[in-house]
């Protein structure tokens, strides 16, 4: 189809019937990556989806009517390998207050329990099989309401023009996907509000006239099928800058568009994973598709072998010609007598081999290279570990797995960035719908009961954290050895011990950490109050003096590296006082239990124990500060 046609875009405020204009580069875009759209669905029968099924026709080039598909068990067991550990995203501060710090782990709660509620970990299985099978994984975020949604998006419902997607950062994309006709009714024929195109009585006719689907690749499937089915067209256009008012979102069908709103974000909705980083373009490679000349040639070699043993399985006798004297046909009866005539050679039998030796080896070793070719040891591929490890130590398990870990290195790293792209979305969807009066709430699982958190009470400037993966990829799968690398990193001190529980897989670690961090939130929370509101708090009994100290000396010198004007301060000089005074009337206290008996007390001659300063209660004004120079 000739591209000069299109002479308004579908984005242009002037072009009064945008639908048009999508549906025409949808079908521009089928007619040019035609060769692509075949590769998939080629690597998909490939690696064992029934086509025909979907109403797509098979390609009849694939027989595997004789072979084992060694590819889809490679497959299988990369994605399983990938997908072993969950990746969790938290979020943190860079040199953020205590309420930030507090705020930024509410957020990582969040996140969690969006990911619980969207099934996102499950879900996260099947975009894995997609990226090794179709090149691409993707996930579309959005919302039902005040609901979350993660919907898995295949690969051929997307729409990129290869020109834009050639530097891998396309400004518009298409989804295309079939929906049932009375959802789409209920979604966009009803009343008029902001957004919805055209009139009421406009939009519902022409749902009610929309034509099932007639493209090669839909047609069968639709039509051969009772349920009805339109063809919904989502379209973004991505603004130019920040800030900009000229990014466009439209939903449309065949022949007449629905929605069309104003586009202010600078990325499309959807999160994707690639198994490596394309050199050019913006699609993925498909596994399936660099290893399929591998399985082809082994499902080849698996067919001769079945002819060699078809024509040569059976037993062959040769003899002389004329002796037995008789014509005899051989049968397979038991004891079974052949003569023949006397002074004649006897019958030999003969059963050469159906196929040469080699042709056995050479077929065996496809699958090996296969293993090989994808990053898998035989350890991964088999469930079983090589002879001379066996009764190894952690360490030799884990310096064996690094091996094959440095295949997957990269596989990796674009799996846990996939789920920080998916983390963003779900702030950005939550963002967006808080904009419009909805609050989202997730409930995230502890060990007796579901937290409920509202995305009011998390939210936070982009620019005072950022969202990490916690590191349980980097860890072995084998016991001894996973045990052996978080030892290290203990005993190094490289890593706190509310990690540590969530390394090891420990059950309900945040209330185990929440209650192992009150004593420090508490003083923490002392000091931000005095700073922030000037509200002072005294120490408490209840809590280590010395440990308070300390956190408090810690919090005056960053105040002082921060500028904090001489009035505030002089608050925490107070604490830091108030402290010394408790640990000194402590170790009075311990100094005269430790006294023999009989020699006088301080209470005995009258005066205090020496050090002893009497205690400030809640509330109470702090001591008289003392200078700068004082505080040690």
């Amino acid at each position: 189809m000739d591209l000069g046609t299109e002479q308004v875009q579908w984005y242009d405020e002037k072009n009064e019937s945008p639908h048009g204009a999508v549906v025409l580069r949808v079908q521009n875009i089928l007619d040019r990556q035609s060769t692509r759209r075949s590769s998939i669905r080629r690597c998909q029968q490939l690696y064992g989806v029934d086509l025909s099924a979907y109403g797509m026709s098979q390609d009849a080039t694939i027989d595997r009517r004789y072979a084992i598909n060694h590819l889809k068990n490679s497959i299988d067991t990369l994605a399983a390998k990938v997908s072993r550990v969950k990746t969790l995203p938290y979020a943190i501060t860079a040199g953020g207050n205590y309420m930030q710090q507090k705020r930024a782990k509410r957020l990582s709660r969040f996140i969690e329990g969006a990911f619980e509620d969207t099934k996102f970990w499950t879900k996260q299985l099947s975009i894995d099989l997609a990226t090794l099978v179709d090149g691409t994984g993707c996930i579309h975020c959005t919302s039902d309401y005040d609901q979350l949604r993660l919907e898995v998006v295949p690969m051929l419902d997307l729409f990129v023009d290869d020109a834009e997607g050639r530097y891998g950062e396309p400004r518009n994309m298409i989804r295309r996907h079939l929906v049932d006709r009375n959802v789409v009714m209920r979604l966009y024929g009803g009343n008029d509000v902001d957004g919805l195109f055209g009139s009421r009585a406009d939009r519902r006719t022409a749902i009610r006239n929309a034509a099932v689907p007639t493209d090669s690749e839909m047609s069968d499937l639709v039509i051969n099928s009772n349920a009805d089915l339109i063809y919904v067209y989502e379209a973004w256009h991505l603004p130019s800058a920040p800030g900009a008012e000229d990014g466009r979102y439209i939903v449309c069908i065949d022949n007449a568009t629905m929605l069309s709103v104003e586009w202010k974000r600078m990325s499309f909705p959807f999160a994707f994973q690639r198994r490596n980083v394309p050199l050019v373009g913006f699609w993925g490679s498909s596994a399936v598709f660099e290893f399929a000349p591998a399985q082809e040639e082994h499902n080849k070699l698996s067919h001769k072998l079945q002819q060699g043993h078809h024509i040569m399985g059976g037993s062959h006798i040769v003899m002389q010609a004329g002796t037995l004297g008789k014509t005899v046909s051989l049968d397979n009866g038991i004891g079974t007598v052949i003569e023949y005539q006397p002074g004649g050679t006897p019958p030999q039998v003969f059963n050469p081999d159906p196929v040469n030796p080699q042709t056995y080896a050479y077929r065996n070793s496809i699958p090996q290279e296969i293993n090989q070719g994808l990053g898998l040891s035989n350890m991964s591929a088999h469930s079983e570990l090589p002879a001379g490890l066996r009764s190894a130590s952690g360490k030799a398990l884990q310096v064996y797995e690094d091996f094959e870990s440095e295949r997957l290195h990269v596989f990796h790293k674009l799996h846990e960035q996939f789920a920080l792209d998916v983390a963003n979305l779900i702030i950005e969807e939550c963002e967006s719908l808080l904009a419009s009066d909805v609050d989202v709430s997730v409930a995230r699982p502890t060990k007796s009961e579901l937290e409920s958190v509202q995305w009011s009470e998390v939210r936070m400037d982009q620019r005072e954290y950022r969202m990490r993966i916690y590191p349980i990829s980097n860890l072995s799968r084998q016991p001894s050895a996973k045990f052996e690398q978080i030892l290290s990193l203990a005993q190094f001190g490289l890593v706190e011990k509310p990690i540590l529980r969530r390394l090891l897989d420990l059950p309900d670690v945040d209330a185990e950490e929440d209650l192992q961090n009150a004593p420090t939130d508490a003083v923490d929370m002392a000091l931000y109050e005095m700073i922030e509101n000037r509200k002072y708090t005294s120490p408490s009994e209840f809590i280590d003096p010395v440990m308070a100290m300390e956190r408090a000396k810690l919090f005056y010198a960053k105040c002082m590296v921060d500028k904090v004007p001489d009035r505030k301060l002089a608050l925490v000089e107070g604490y830091i006082k108030e402290c010394a005074a408790m640990i000194a009337g402590i170790q009075a206290e311990q100094q005269a239990a430790a006294q023999p008996e009989g020699q006088p007390t301080g209470e005995q001659t009258g005066g205090m124990a020496q050090g002893a300063a009497p205690m400030a209660g809640e509330g109470a004004a702090p001591p008289e500060p003392a200078t700068m120079g004082a505080v040690q």
